[in-house]
């Protein structure tokens, strides 16, 4: 068991409830425990003590790991300050920046798919954009993963994302 001690402003933010934040983490990580091991026994055990994330101790099959869930892009610890907002906020706040990440990485997986293409391939018109213009691609990945790296608040990285976007089409 894990004694929690928070300070908070005179003010304070609306503060996420801790077994709201925990059940969430621990449904997330027994569906991803699921999903990647479909045939196998999976059980959640205790939590473990952590300030970066919510950690468990997690048994696959008697096998005995360790499953995370990172809020992406805030600590626990601030989480649970309240410097996220209230819990479904910062929900849906982790879920956009999730969902701009994952479009990142598609991205950047969809051109190396398109630059490692053998030469005779035929591609539609806006993949075939895309292998002639590989620096000013890579230039756009670049811009777009510095500001989501940068940018603590989602709905100006997605801002900054798009204005990347739009100047490297036009």
């Amino acid at each position: 068991m894990s004694t929690l001690t928070l300070s908070t402003p005179r003010n304070p933010a609306p503060v996420p409830r801790i077994a709201d934040v925990f059940d969430f983490a621990c449904t997330q990580i027994h569906q991803a425990a699921t999903i990647l091991w479909s045939r196998a026994e999976i059980r959640v055990g205790d939590h473990v003590p952590s300030v970066t994330g919510y950690v468990v101790h997690l048994s696959v099959n008697d096998r005995l790991l360790y499953g995370m869930y990172s809020y992406l892009g805030m600590s626990l610890v601030w989480l649970l300050r309240g410097a996220g907002g209230s819990w479904p906020q910062e929900a849906a706040r982790s879920w956009r920046r999730e969902v701009l990440v994952f479009w990142l990485v598609d991205t950047a997986n969809l051109l190396s798919t398109v630059l490692s293409a053998p030469p005779g391939l035929p591609l539609n018109e806006r993949t075939r954009a895309l292998a002639e213009r590989p620096l000013a691609a890579c230039s756009l990945l670049d811009r777009a993963s510095a500001a989501v790296h940068r940018q603590q608040d989602t709905p100006a990285a997605w801002h900054e994302v798009l204005t990347a976007v739009r100047g490297a089409v036009t």
